[in-house]
């Protein structure tokens, strides 16, 4: 049938126009879903309104104790790495500053030993050392009474550099406890197990708009462990609301189907990063793999027993954290009260869906983790300890000093 513009108008069997029925279908479906939009957009401010009301009584309940001041010109090394680590570098930085009487900031490209002869530190302090590892330039430095400490980010990655490594400076700061053991063992005499910690002025929890929200949301790389497990876990996932954030995401065989979910080979800056977890409902931490022999250097085949950064950051946030088992866990996070876990895809799979229908139980874990967090796991905290442990061994005098006497 033609209209009196001449333009066709679909007419069914029983005279009615088939336009008009599909124009009044469409209005129908975007009431729907403009009604369910409502609803979820709710449920959603109801859910951060009463998480961010929990999180304000954690913060007036923990009492902030100011750390000393340590009488040390302290010379700190960066990594000389890109992201992740300049964030880091920035973090450590800014709280050595606030903790020591004088700090100096020099990269591992720069001439190191002409830096130490004007600034003269008591101790110089690298992160992760591999940019900057030269024996001549480390013995330069205790040459002059300057003590050395690295901290190391990455074990036990990379054990095959750093056994070799760790013997070049006088104290070893490593965040796996298996690494603390194996140094020892080694033979080091001052090395110490401290994990990183989290600052909270940049993971914290905070209301954040529409695009950050989610049931389900994982910012990582995409190592092989990674990869089968959200491979196999993707039956589950379908009809949630998920967000995967990080590298290499498409070589998932299900990658096709969860694609539009998936925010492919981006790095996210910590501030957005903590967005993305105040957002989400569940927040999975899953702790790379110690025996993948594709991007590790761990030929003696040191175990991962320690938690990753990650599981301080997302606990920050005030945000609950559904995390895979490490051995040494509860030293720092309590399981079931304070994080939760799973050692199969199974108890995954149930925990997501008992805990996307139980508000109250996910948020009373979030809180009480969130406290635990900022009590003992930030960088403030420590970098307080670094600093005694290496004032005590210089019997409380600077480096210098000690050494001399």
């Amino acid at each position: 049938m033609v209209n009196r513009l001449g333009t066709r108008r679909l007419v069914s069997p029983g005279g009615r126009s088939v336009t008009g029925r599909r124009s009044r279908t469409g209005k129908r479906l975007r009431a729907r879903r403009l009604s369910q939009a409502r609803r979820e957009g709710y449920q959603y401010g109801w859910e951060q309104g009463y998480r961010l009301g929990r999180c304000r009584a954690v913060e007036n309940s923990v009492r902030g104790i100011a750390p000393p001041v340590h009488p040390f010109r302290v010379m700190y090394i960066t990594s000389g790495l890109g992201v992740p680590y300049a964030p880091l570098d920035q973090i450590i930085a800014a709280n050595l500053g606030q903790q020591v009487a004088e700090l100096t900031v020099v990269r591992p490209y720069d001439d190191v030993l002409a830096a130490a002869r004007q600034f003269r530190p008591q101790v110089a302090i690298a992160l992760d050392g591999v940019q900057m590892f030269s024996p001549v330039m480390l013995e330069g430095l205790r040459n002059m009474g300057i003590r050395t400490a690295v901290w190391f980010v990455d074990d036990p990655y990379y054990t095959d550099s750093t056994t070799t490594m760790a013997f070049q400076y006088d104290h070893v700061f490593t965040i796996e406890l298996s690494c603390y053991r194996l140094y020892q063992d080694m033979g080091h005499k001052s090395v110490h197990y401290m994990p990183l910690g989290v600052e909270p002025q940049i993971y914290r929890p905070m209301q954040v708009p529409p695009k950050y929200l989610s049931d389900i949301c994982f910012i990582g790389t995409a190592f092989w462990n990674r990869v089968q497990f959200f491979d196999a876990a993707e039956p589950m996932l379908r009809g949630k609301k998920l967000r995967i954030i990080g590298l290499w995401w498409d070589r998932m065989k299900n990658y096709r189907r969860l694609k539009s979910d998936i925010w492919l080979n981006q790095w996210l800056s910590p501030e957005e990063t903590a967005r993305y977890y105040n957002g989400a409902r569940i927040v999975v931490n899953l702790h790379r793999a110690s025996d993948d022999i594709t991007y590790n250097r761990n030929s003696m085949g040191v175990p991962a027993l320690s938690l990753n950064p990650r599981a301080f950051e997302i606990t920050a946030c005030g945000a609950f954290q559904l995390s895979d088992v490490r051995e040494d866990m509860p030293r720092f996070l309590q399981p079931g009260g304070q994080i939760e876990t799973f050692t199969s895809m199974q108890e995954f799979v149930d925990k997501v869906q008992y805990y996307l229908a139980n508000i109250e139980a996910r948020q009373m874990i979030a809180a009480a983790g969130y406290k635990r967090v900022l009590e003992e796991h930030t960088f403030r905290r420590r970098i307080a300890d670094m600093l005694r442990i290496i004032s005590e061994s210089s019997g409380g005098r600077p480096a210098s000093q000690a050494t001399s006497s």
